[in-house]
């Protein structure tokens, strides 16, 4: 193996002196960018913190139900299994009328499939014969009781929706539970639907 030369030397130091300069160079602007997002962030975050105080020191239905409530008029969809046999949607339009009221669009639909379904065919009852609902309902802390303002259709056994109350579930989630007159009632978790 050859020994070096002074000016091979030289040439390798140079470009490790370079490496570990574009290395330190590298960190610090990464860095820079990482703490100029995190200002920013931080920004954003305040304007929202300000903003939701100057909502709640307005509204009547309270504090903590207005910041946990926020927001939820919008499409809302769940799915459950009618009779552990059916597959079935709700679909519920929500839409806030004045602070702490709202209106509801319920429909109930399920797929062609199981007992259920196979006796809605029989009627003539699918797609023809909608389970829907116009609804009316106040904020009672973090649940919203619905009553039935007028039902349209009913399922396979004749049931229209009498009732619906909504509560708000972790983040960014719904509980709906329904009662059906004398035939029952069910519930599933509901998720926005995206636009």
């Amino acid at each position: 193996m050859k020994k070096m030369t002074d000016k091979q030397k030289k040439i390798l130091w140079a470009c490790l002196a370079l490496l570990v300069a574009s290395y330190v160079f590298r960190s610090v602007s990464n860095y820079s960018r990482v703490m100029a997002y995190r200002r920013q962030a931080y920004q954003a975050w305040l304007e929202s913190q300000k903003k939701t105080k100057q909502a709640l020191a307005g509204n009547t239905v309270g504090s903590e139900t207005a910041a946990a409530l926020e927001h939820l008029s919008g499409v809302w969809l769940g799915r459950f299994a009618a009779n552990n046999i059916t597959l079935c949607d709700l679909r519920l339009e929500l839409k806030e009328d004045e602070p702490g009221k709202y209106t509801g669009y319920s429909g109930f639909s399920c797929s062609g499939t199981g007992p259920v379904a196979m006796g809605d065919l029989k009627n003539g009852r699918i797609g023809l014969n909608p389970d829907t609902a116009i609804l009316s309902g106040a904020m009672d802390k973090r649940t919203i009781r619905f009553h039935v303002d007028q039902a349209m259709g009913a399922d396979a056994q004749g049931c229209a929706i009498s009732s619906l109350i909504v509560n708000y579930f972790g983040t960014g989630g719904l509980d709906a539970q329904w009662q059906k007159g004398t035939c029952g009632g069910g519930h599933t978790l509901l998720a926005r639907q995206r636009q």
